[in-house]
């Protein structure tokens, strides 16, 4: 059975020691157990990093790249998720991973198709804007809604006459996504 192995304590210990519990009890980012799990998650965050620096350029739709880094991106939010109350990235940091890993995960899933299109079409000024220009590196909030915005519908009009309406349609739950992280 699974409770009998011992990762499963160790999960279910590293879970207790990480969820404040209702009763208001608060996590003790300095216990031994947090920090060697904060190292973990630091690890897991630079793997992602270095992974989606080497497949950054031609290969970024091709299957075998895209499903590692998917994953990767799932270990990266899920350590920084169970870790929220440490603070172990900059906020924007965790906004813009976030974000990459919502809209790769949008890309590379039924919207691949159209994606390979799009792609094909990167000499499309808006696009190339709203794929190389990320708006979480902006300086201000409105700079980052107005990017949105304004790129976000330029590609929305570019995804609707290469694709389909319904794709643009798709692109616009995306795009709602990314205004709401970025409390637009």
């Amino acid at each position: 059975m699974y409770y009998n192995n011992p990762n499963y304590f160790e999960f279910v210990t590293i879970i207790m020691t990480l969820i404040p519990c209702c009763s208001g009890y608060s996590v003790n980012c300095r216990s031994d157990l947090v920090r060697q799990e904060i190292r973990k998650c630091t690890k897991t965050v630079h793997d992602f990093q270095d992974t989606q620096v080497r497949v950054d350029g031609d290969k970024w739709l091709e299957p075998n790249v895209s499903k590692e880094l998917n994953a990767k991106c799932d270990d990266a939010m899920n350590c920084l998720h169970l870790l929220d109350h440490c603070s172990v990235f900059e906020d924007d940091d965790i906004l813009w991973l976030d974000d990459f890993c919502d809209s790769y995960s949008f890309l590379t899933g039924n919207f691949h198709e159209c994606a390979v299109k799009i792609d094909k079409n990167q000499k499309d000024p808006c696009v190339q804007h709203y794929l190389v220009n990320s708006p979480y590196f902006m300086l201000d909030g409105s700079q980052r809604c107005q990017m949105l915005k304004s790129d976000g519908s330029c590609v929305k009009s570019v995804i609707s006459s290469t694709c389909s309406p319904g794709s643009a349609n798709d692109f616009q739950d995306l795009l709602d996504r990314q205004m709401i992280r970025s409390k637009c």
